[in-house]
């Protein structure tokens, strides 16, 4: 504590030290100084015993009491001298002092990360405090009850009685009159809610609890591990935004950086959690690289092995699976050495997933299925949820639909009915997606969605391909000629609510009524069976209702559909220049681009093109003004490529290279346009390109 910023000497004591009345002011330290202790008020304790070191006399030995606080206030407890000061305390019949000790080995065990099993000598004397008939203080049975919780969830890994002993310290510490033990209390149950699978709890009792925070009365140490368990409790709902800003917030404190890092690591892991669901990959690396530096030196295994779980997650969630696995197996080496049950149990899910996705599916599903069993019989629901929502995920992607069903609703049925579980160290898209494969609503037809959102994908820039669970198919090796030409008009039409009848005048024009309804019926019939294996269970991804048929909105995406409707947002709200370049590398080909004979194909072809193109001349627009004039470039000269004869692109074209001082590039283009143009035009570039290349001979922007 010698660098921490210390509040300043209170009334009496500041009067005491005034009038030179040290006993006086030792004695009530003694007293004032437990109390503090149980609060984890330890700045208090450290500044007021400051004052002491001015007026100790040699050969004087402090009070017990006094020993034991200036030992609270070390960087490393000794548990040989919390011990002897526990024996000596029993010996003189202080309850009190007995009950600190113990609070104080039990969090010695805690911050040096290494052999847990230590807390089963601290625990059995905090239980006997707790049970036994000892005349104590209502605050200082709620610090027992502090330490008995926290031993009992990292080294028994007891989630219930856990649970229970901190809701007994939240009633009891009300009767104590202590905000920080009420404020450290909620803090403590989100882990263990968390880890139940009770999320909808956690988020009342934060709610009720948060105005409390705020109280000049709460300690330093209760706040922060209350706004690092608010922060995590954030990102896991789905609202990483606020959990970042919370914890961004919270880390940037100047006192942050003198707090011990066990509990610097924790506010900075979850903070990185929410920097990675939000695909902040800089900041990630960043703050990733901050961690692993404050936890590699250290011999505290449980706390490294949370830094290293922590960066892993964040890994998995950009993608970087190799990386998340490496970390995966150094979180699960560093836990062995802690004896805690915690990091052996929250880590084997990191490893599965990172397995799976780097296509080690039988080592992945292998690994996740030796710990369901585990995590559900140590009551760790959501971790079990989350193995068995894994392996359905596989096992779709493989066409076993109704056994990825049954994995699917054992992982829903492990979950309190009405909660919204997450899926752990996963997008929000990953449960979503698996929901609506394999449990669509009946007719259910939407906007064509985000690409991560869907379990299907139809590319139609270029050739047809479609993808459906890793399994695909392509144009040229589709037999069948009415299945694909159904798919392509769906497609071509919008993919929603497409008439039978329109669908009859463009595919069986000559057909009667009857015989074109049975043919799409065969069709549908067909298409929906595309890429299915032989006995499985086809996806209801094609919904039929008031004759019409529809691709459902919560299974596929179509890169056209996809690309048109977004590209219409994009333009309509402005300037997101970065939006619009992620949306116009979509257009890597035109539509259908080998399909020449049918005139509504041809049609559709030329109007994306065009809307291509106009995005293109917007794109060029926003980058004149930014100055930034090599990044339109590229998409004019594909504009240009798909239509030779536009003059705009041309002019664009010659503009940005001029304004990036690219003149004999101009000069270049204006040649191209004019060739061009006297070719299939038998015509002269317009004024405004001739303007242009004017410019571009004298060298002027």
């Amino acid at each position: 504590m010698n660098d921490f910023p210390l509040p300043q000497v209170t009334e009496p004591y500041k009067g005491m030290l005034a009038k030179r009345r040290i006993w006086d002011y030792v004695n009530s330290l003694c007293d004032d100084g437990i109390s503090w202790w149980f609060e984890m008020k330890i700045p208090e304790i450290a500044a007021h015993l400051q004052p002491l070191r001015k007026y100790a006399v040699p050969g004087i030995k402090p009070p017990p009491r006094i020993l034991l606080l200036v030992e609270t206030v070390q960087p490393a407890m000794s548990t040989k001298t919390l011990d002897k000061l526990f024996h000596k305390f029993e010996k003189q019949g202080d309850v009190e002092a007995m009950a600190a000790s113990a609070c104080a080995g039990a969090t010695s065990i805690w911050d040096s990360g290494v052999e847990f099993e230590r807390f089963t000598f601290w625990h059995e004397r905090i239980v006997k405090l707790i049970d036994g008939n000892f005349p104590m203080s209502d605050l200082a049975r709620a610090g027992l009850l502090c330490f008995r919780a926290q031993s009992e969830l990292t080294f028994y890994g007891d989630m219930e009685k856990s649970l229970q002993t901190y809701r007994e310290l939240m009633s009891l510490s009300e009767k104590a009159g202590s905000l920080s033990l009420k404020v450290f209390s909620a803090a403590g149950q989100v882990y263990p809610l968390l880890w139940l699978g009770r999320i909808s709890e956690i988020d009342a009792l934060m709610m009720s609890v948060s105005p409390l925070q705020n109280q000049p009365e709460v300690s330093l140490f209760c706040n922060v591990y209350f706004l690092t368990s608010l922060g995590l409790g954030l990102t896991v709902k789905g609202e990483p935004a606020k959990g970042e800003a919370l914890l961004g917030n919270l880390v940037a404190q100047p006192f942050y950086s003198m707090l011990s890092p066990s509990i610097q690591l924790l506010g900075l892991g979850h903070l990185l959690t929410a920097l990675a669901f939000q695909k902040k990959v800089d900041e990630v690396k960043l703050l990733a690289e901050k961690i692993l530096a404050i936890s590699t030196p250290m011999s505290n295994s449980f706390h490294s092995s949370y830094a290293h779980y922590c960066v892993g997650v964040s890994h998995l969630l950009l993608e970087n699976s190799r990386k998340a696995l490496t970390h995966a197996r150094e979180a699960i080496a560093r836990g062995k050495a802690s004896a805690s049950p915690i990091p052996e149990r929250t880590n084997p899910l990191l490893e599965g997933q990172a397995l799976l996705d780097l296509g080690e599916t039988k080592g992945g599903v292998d690994l996740l299925t030796e710990w369901i069993e585990k995590w559900i019989n140590s009551r760790f629901f959501l971790y079990a949820s989350a193995g068995l929502a894994e392996i359905a995920s596989v096992s779709f992607k493989q066409g076993k639909i109704e056994e990825a069903r049954q994995y699917y609703e054992k992982s829903v049925s492990l979950i309190p009915k009405g909660e919204q579980a997450p899926q752990l160290h996963r997008h929000p898209h990953f449960i979503r997606n698996l929901e609506k494969a394999l449990l669509p609503a009946e007719g259910t037809v939407e906007v064509l969605g985000n690409p991560e959102d869907a379990m299907i994908h139809i590319n139609t820039f270029g050739e047809l391909k479609i993808d459906i669970g890793g399994r695909k198919i392509y144009d040229r090796k589709w037999r069948g000629g009415a299945t694909k030409t159904l798919l392509k008009a769906i497609v071509a039409l919008g993919g929603k609510k497409i008439s039978n009848e329109t669908i009859f005048d463009l595919i069986w024009p000559d057909a009667d009524g009857v015989s074109a309804s049975q043919n799409l019926k065969v069709a549908i019939h067909r298409l929906k069976k595309v890429c299915v294996p032989e006995g499985s269970e086809p996806l209801s991804w094609l919904v039929v209702k008031h004759k019409s048929v529809s691709l459902s909105g919560t299974l596929c995406y179509v890169d056209s559909i996809y690309f048109e409707n977004s590209l219409s947002a994009v333009m309509k709200n402005g300037a997101d220049i970065n939006r619009l370049v992620e949306l116009l590398s979509l257009y890597t080909d035109d539509f259908l681009v080998n399909d020449t004979s049918e005139t509504w194909i041809i049609r559709r072809r030329e109007l994306l093109q065009n809307k291509f193109t106009r995005a293109v001349i917007f794109l060029s627009d926003l980058a004149m003004k930014e100055g930034d004039y090599k990044i339109a470039i590229p998409y004019l000269e594909k504009a240009i490529d798909k239509n030779p004869v536009h003059e705009e692109s041309y002019e664009r074209l010659m503009a940005l290279h001029i304004g990036a001082g690219y003149h004999s590039k101009a000069l270049i283009v204006f040649k191209q346009a004019e060739a061009i143009l006297k070719c299939e035009l038998d015509a002269q570039p317009g004024s405004r390109l001739a303007i242009l290349a004017e410019k571009a001979h004298n060298g002027t922007a």
